[in-house]
């Protein structure tokens, strides 16, 4: 769940990572500045994009960068099956590109 979310472009929020007990009771805060997620295949831990500074980051775990960039970062995706790593697309000057393995 994403609270304290704002519109930073086009249908595109930032707020703070939470977690909500199934069983109901108060989201509890993960990480903040968060922009997409995504779980790992294994239901453990999350792939994330986040702002810090001037830069989008990549996060897997929450809190260990991957990649850092002054570009914007989208869409962090695992393949189905685990096998390949989590991959953003990527956004500098107007132009796309998708990276399958890091």
């Amino acid at each position: 769940m994403l609270t304290h979310a704002s519109l930073v472009a086009f249908k595109t929020y930032q707020g703070t990572l939470a977690r909500m007990p199934i069983g109901g009771g108060a989201p509890r805060a993960m990480v903040d500045s968060v922009r997409d997620a995504d779980w790992a295949p294994d239901g453990k831990d999350l792939v994330i994009i986040r702002t810090v500074g001037e830069k989008d980051r990549l996060e897997y775990p929450a809190g260990t960068v991957l990649v850092e960039s002054a570009g914007w970062l989208s869409d962090p995706r695992f393949s189905p099956d685990g096998a390949r790593s989590p991959s953003p697309s990527i956004r500098s000057s107007g132009t796309i590109a998708e990276r399958s393995t890091w």
